[in-house]
Formats: C-alpha cells, sequence, structure tokens
C-alpha cells in the first residue's frame, strides 16, 4: 500500500491515461484487474466550456471507480471566447455534470 496526501492506494500498479482509450467503460474493464490506480486521459476545459457531448461523456466514472485520477488541460481563453460567451469557472461546470 502507498498514499498520495492521505489517499490510501492498494498497490504501485497504474494505468497511465491512452487518448482515445481510457473512456468509462476501458477503464472498467481495467478496475476488473484491480490496478491501485487509474488515469483518465486528458480532458479539454474548453470542451467543458461549450458543452461537448464528448468530453461530457470522459468526464462520467461509474460507481466501482474509486481510484481513478481526472485530468484537465486548462487552455487559455482567448478574446472570442470572452465577448461570446460568458464562461462559469470550470470548478462549477464539473460540479453541475457530476450531479447528472
Amino acid at each position: 500500500m502507498w498514499k498520495i496526501g492521505n489517499v490510501k492506494i492498494n498497490n504501485r500498479i497504474v494505468f497511465a491515461p491512452m487518448a482515445g482509450i481510457s473512456n468509462e467503460s476501458f477503464r472498467k474493464i481495467i478496475k476488473s484487474m484491480n490496478p491501485g490506480l487509474i488515469y483518465s486521459e486528458m480532458i479539454s476545459n474548453m470542451g467543458i466550456i461549450y458543452n461537448s457531448k464528448n468530453t461530457i461523456d470522459m468526464l462520467k466514472i461509474n460507481d466501482e471507480e474509486k481510484s481513478i485520477i481526472m485530468q484537465a488541460l486548462l487552455e487559455k481563453r482567448n478574446k472570442q471566447l470572452k465577448e461570446n460567451r460568458p464562461a462559469e469557472p470550470v470548478n462549477e461546470l464539473l460540479e453541475k455534470i457530476i450531479k447528472k
């Protein structure tokens, strides 16, 4: 057993992120192999701000996934985005998405 901060992790087997593959279904298969930790693929904040279905789907975590790390790519908002769409802070958007 090892820890990251105060989080205990059962073993040192870590499933690395793979773009386009690390979706909820694949992570469920990997979880059956009992890794200590699973990473999601990188998730863009712009996909969240624009409510991209593909991005929202990548955020889905099933009840069996307890040792998962979600990675976020925080891109700078450009001038056009600021003028055309008032964006909520990403953490507020994530809370809304996760509660659905």
